[in-house]
């Protein structure tokens, strides 16, 4: 007798089972051995994606797993595509059950932020969780299993927003918490990129944001600190934060040569309210990128206003660079004054390169009086130390005779290193 298509849905090696009403053959997914079977077979299947991956697990490979023969697999799921169809929302719902465990598993007295942190990590250890992360994995490449994923994520919405929250909200505790601290920079980054995609629009504290930030820029990654920090400076409202955040972008924007770029965060971020040590880094990068920018004069007399140490470096620097060599001595001197002991104190070698740029630019300009006086104070200070000799030589008496020339020379090749950046 032909075979009805009903009795080819049927299980076979007796797998078939009996309607109690009759003695006609029910359809293998309604039979309770058929039920057990198929979720035999995706339990085997989620735990050889996870040990396996993706590919490799075959559903021959699967089958034998399961005990099964190939027509018993084929019976319950003929392609791998039917396999699929059943074993990502099986593999979704033990996700869920897991984390509705771990919920419910928190100790009594015990930190919310930690436990959550370690059961995140046990849970990305379980078959469940690895196996997703295979079939993601794979979907990249592959469109039709990219689509069943987001159909499958799609019919739960609810539980797909609670879980991701509970994920995103975990690992954002994670980098904004006390565990980040013992992270190297490249640890930091790498468990963001590993989670990118939802940690991305997750919920974020600024703190955490800003670790991220700064932890690139250990890493000399400027191009990826830089729409942190935009995404930090637009999520502040607070005047003296969106400032300080402003600082921070720019001085990035400018390291990397975004001149227009840093002037429009600077004054996007201006505000009024800011601490003198705010308002001077601030300062400082409009004068960087006023220079920067070709008006050079305009930076040096928004340092000059602003009369602090930095203000003076950076001012005497710009000076030199445009060789006007008698105003580069007058800056080096204000920050002389502001940064060094008074004679005859020791000098440590930053406090000597500092007069070293001061001696170098005073010979440039002929201003004998300035040489002399530096001479008379720090000549002790700086005998017997690295710079010495090129000290010696620049405060030495001026070319008088021909004997003179060679010692002249010497002067002139001992400046001219310093010339260019205004430091020896």
């Amino acid at each position: 007798m032909d075979a009805t298509p009903d009795r080819l849905l049927q299980e076979p090696e007796g797998d078939a089972a009996v309607d109690a009403g009759g003695d006609s053959p029910r359809l293998a997914g309604d039979s309770p051995k058929s039920r057990r079977t198929r979720a035999r077979i995706l339990g085997v299947a989620m735990r050889l994606f996870a040990e396996q991956g993706y590919h490799p697990a075959t559903n021959a490979v699967i089958a034998e797993a399961a005990g099964l023969t190939r027509g018993a697999m084929l019976y319950h799921f003929p392609t791998r595509e039917a396999l699929l169809e059943a074993a990502i929302p099986f593999i979704q719902a033990e996700r869920a059950r897991s984390f509705e465990r771990v919920a419910h598993q928190m100790p009594t007295g015990a930190d919310r932020t930690d436990h959550a942190i370690d059961s995140y990590w046990r849970l990305l250890h379980e078959p469940a969780f690895v196996a997703f992360g295979e079939l993601e994995a794979a979907a990249r490449t592959d469109e039709r299993l990219r689509a069943r994923l987001r159909d499958a994520q799609a019919a739960f919405p609810e539980q797909r927003a609670r879980i991701l929250g509970e994920i995103t909200g975990t690992l954002a505790a994670l980098l904004d918490g006390n565990t980040s601290a013992h992270m190297t920079p490249a640890e930091f980054v790498a468990l963001y990129d590993d989670n990118a995609d939802l940690l991305r629009e997750g919920p974020w504290s600024g703190h955490a944001l800003e670790k991220l930030a700064d932890n690139l820029l250990a890493l000399d990654l400027p191009a990826r600190a830089v729409p942190i920090l935009t995404r930090m400076l637009s999520d502040a409202t607070d005047p003296a934060r969106r400032a300080e955040i402003g600082a921070k972008l720019a001085s990035v924007q400018l390291s990397d040569g975004s001149v227009e770029a840093a002037i429009a965060t600077l004054a996007q971020s201006d505000s009024p309210a800011l601490t003198p040590k705010l308002n001077e880094t601030r300062q400082i990068l409009l004068a960087r990128a006023d220079a920067a920018h070709g008006d050079k004069d305009k930076a040096v007399a928004l340092l000059h206003d602003l009369g602090t140490a930095a203000a003076a470096d950076l001012r005497a620097t710009i000076l030199s660079e445009k060789a006007d060599w008698p105003a580069a001595t007058a800056a080096l001197a204000d920050l002389a004054r502001l940064t060094l002991p008074a004679p005859p104190a020791a000098l440590d070698e930053t406090q000597q390169k500092i007069v070293m740029r001061l001696a170098n630019a005073a010979t440039l300009a002929g201003d004998k009086d300035t040489i002399i006086r530096l001479a008379a104070d720090r000549g002790a200070a700086m005998a017997g130390g690295k710079f010495a000799d090129a000290f010696g030589l620049m405060t030495s008496a001026p070319v008088r005779t021909t004997s003179d020339i060679s010692r002249a020379a010497r002067e002139i090749r001992a400046a001219k290193p310093m010339r260019a950046t205004g430091t020896p």
